[in-house]
């Protein structure tokens, strides 16, 4: 048998390919979610990769047994969304105010975008006499592979079908958008030919006119929370913001759904359980004060 070896984690040890055991597999498991501090999710992703390693093994005689076979695959974590509540999500609003992240966090905080859907908002895209934005591109993180330079790329290709959707303008919302779009021109014009001219329709673009980088985005929002000192959320969980206010003024999760474009119902049902315990609760305290007992 040939002599593959691969060395993971096992303890320092060399192993050959047919020398690993389940047991090896497992103490490596162990030693990524103790020692390494990965997530179970991330195991998860692990474990199919050694899986395919080990079956493809099998498959051209170079192992008679798959070890994988006999480990048990981690569990999922189960990830509760966290949240601003109103007073947070308009502090956070105030602080953003001027700063090179402000229109991706509006659009995110208002419309419950992902952060590819946000910087992926288009002026093509919005129309304000109808009074309607349509999500139908994103912009996600790149890595070029001759230099490993990060970069971003903007692509009409949402995460799911039910991801392109549109939205309506409030009054505010279109307020805003029209005044963004007057600011930007006069930013335009200001910078002369040194402004970058690659992203004419992009709304989430800086003060040069390139367009905002994904990973730029989630850093500067974190110094940006710790600085004003805010409670520290994910980027994403303004997603999750805009959903529980919603659930809070009364939408049904049938709406919520739509809002944010999840694939299916139960999705958002799983996603925001624990919002509708919260408000089951205040069910119960007002039939409280309104039945006598």
């Amino acid at each position: 048998m040939a002599q593959c070896h691969i060395i993971p984690y096992f303890k320092g040890r060399r192993l050959s390919l047919g020398a690993i055991l389940p047991i090896h597999i497992e103490q490596f498991y162990h030693a990524l979610l103790t020692e390494k501090g990965l997530s179970p999710n991330s195991v998860i992703h692990i474990h199919e990769l050694i899986f395919g390693v080990f079956k493809y093994a099998k498959k051209n005689h170079m192992i008679t047994e798959n070890p994988v076979e006999y480990v048990d695959r981690p569990k999922k974590q189960k990830y509760v969304a966290n949240h601003y509540n109103l007073e947070e999500l308009n502090e956070l609003l105030r602080v953003a105010k001027g700063t090179e992240i402000e229109v991706p966090v509006y659009l995110a905080a208002y419309f419950g975008l992902r952060r590819s859907e946000a910087l992926g908002v288009r002026w093509s895209a919005i129309d304000f006499d109808k009074k309607t934005l349509s999500i139908q591109h994103s912009v996600v993180r790149t890595k070029d592979k001759e230099t490993g330079i990060l970069g971003a790329h903007g692509r009409d290709q949402l995460k799911t079908e039910s991801s392109f959707r549109t939205l309506p303008l409030s009054d505010e919302m279109a307020s805003y958008l029209k005044d963004l779009k007057i600011r930007q021109t006069k930013q335009q014009l200001l910078c002369g030919k040194n402004y970058c001219r690659d992203y004419p329709d992009y709304l989430c673009i800086n003060k040069m006119g390139n367009i905002i980088q994904p990973d730029y985005v989630t850093a500067r929002f974190n110094k940006l929370l710790k600085q004003n000192g805010l409670r520290h959320i994910r980027f994403h969980d303004l997603r999750h913001s805009c959903a529980t206010l919603l659930l809070h003024l009364g939408f049904s999760m049938k709406e919520i759904q739509q809002w944010l474009g999840h694939s299916t119902f139960q999705l958002t049902a799983d996603t925001y359980s624990h919002v509708t315990a919260e408000d089951k609760t205040a069910m119960a305290e007002g039939l409280n004060g309104a039945i006598n007992l």
